[in-house]
């Protein structure tokens, strides 16, 4: 009985070995790539662009998404989305998106509101996943009252709580901090992988060590591979640059309250998630005024944000025959007129 959990560990790292060389045998299979509806660049006002992706037709109440580290706006598209009309940007030095001048994620919030105006959007849904979940709650605190709801999955939480927490998500930190040695080489080896095209085999390894959990939910291995590893090349063309402004932007203490968030905040996060560990949605579910955690036990960190897309399209059903204004049904029906 004492060897039974080194056997089991053998066995699993086995089966995550066999999972890497399948995909990597079938890496010239057909996969439908990402397309999104529209795939266009903005210009702000200071004239920086800003990169967006579309999915499904518009509707009335469209989901504006924010993708996780090293992601894209092409990240949605990975999975299943069942219809939901999805926008989607590049975060500041990811894809088509500039650098912010003064990095800041309040001045995100306000780079998203006038987004929003371009593309003649006024009430939303806000998603955030992993290192998205900041700059959606950010969005939240700017655009007030026209947020009718927040869905952070597998979100990483402050600063405080990255320090201490564990998981991989600590390498944030790391590249975050200046000077630090750890950081420098964990984004020496990213880069490497991206530009000696090793980051096929990098990707094939995140996805084959949720195997069991993604294939529960019936999602095809060959696919997210083939997708994300398409997400993480359109975001990181020129560089890591959107990645370390990214882990340095949320490694230190940001500037704006997230006691600002007046829209309802669903905190859907794996029970056994081991890059980004539960202490992250419980610092959430402290910290916002109006929060609902939901820990699903069994799921892991890309699992959970997969799983999370069945939630954002009852969510979106329900906010829109049920607005949180009251006006109901009356209202979507003059809406279709």
């Amino acid at each position: 009985m004492t060897y039974e959990p080194a056997i089991q560990q053998g066995a699993s790292a086995r089966a995550d070995r066999q999972a890497v060389s399948t995909l990597r045998r079938r890496r010239r299979l057909q996969v439908p790539l990402i397309r999104p509806a529209t795939d266009l660049v903005l210009r702000l006002h200071d004239g920086r662009r800003l990169g967006v992706a579309e999915f499904g037709l518009r509707s009335s109440l469209p989901v504006i998404y924010f993708h996780g580290f090293i992601g894209s706006r092409l990240e949605p598209g990975a999975g299943e989305q069942l219809d939901t009309n999805i926008i989607a940007f590049d975060r500041p030095g990811y894809g088509r998106s500039d650098l912010q001048r003064l990095p800041s994620l309040r001045g995100w919030g306000a780079d998203i509101g006038e987004a929003l105006v371009q593309l003649g959007v006024s009430d939303c849904m806000l998603v955030g996943v992993s290192t998205g979940a900041p700059y959606a709650l950010a969005v939240a605190a700017a655009l007030g009252a026209r947020v009718k709801r927040v869905i952070l999955a597998g979100a990483i939480a402050g600063p405080e709580v990255l320090e201490t927490a564990g998981g991989t998500a600590l390498v944030l930190s790391m590249i975050g901090r200046r000077g630090s040695r750890a950081g420098r080489l964990v984004y020496r080896l990213l880069n490497i992988a991206r530009t000696t095209r090793l980051d096929r085999r990098l990707m094939a390894l995140v996805v084959a060590s949720e195997r069991e959990a993604l294939e529960r939910q019936g999602l095809s291995l060959d696919v997210l591979h083939a997708r994300l590893l398409q997400s993480f090349r359109a975001g990181n063309r020129r560089g890591l640059r959107g990645a370390l402004a990214d882990a340095r932007l949320v490694a230190q203490p940001w500037d704006f309250a997230i006691a600002d968030v007046v829209a309802e905040v669903e905190l859907l996060h794996g029970a056994d998630d081991p890059v980004v560990p539960p202490a992250h949605a419980h610092w959430y579910a402290a910290h916002l005024p109006a929060a609902r955690l939901r820990m699903v036990p069994g799921e892991l960190h890309l699992s959970m944000c997969f799983l999370s897309s069945a939630r954002i399209h009852e969510a979106i059903r329900e906010l829109v025959l049920h607005p949180p204004n009251g006006e109901g049904r009356a209202l979507e029906a003059l809406r279709a007129l």
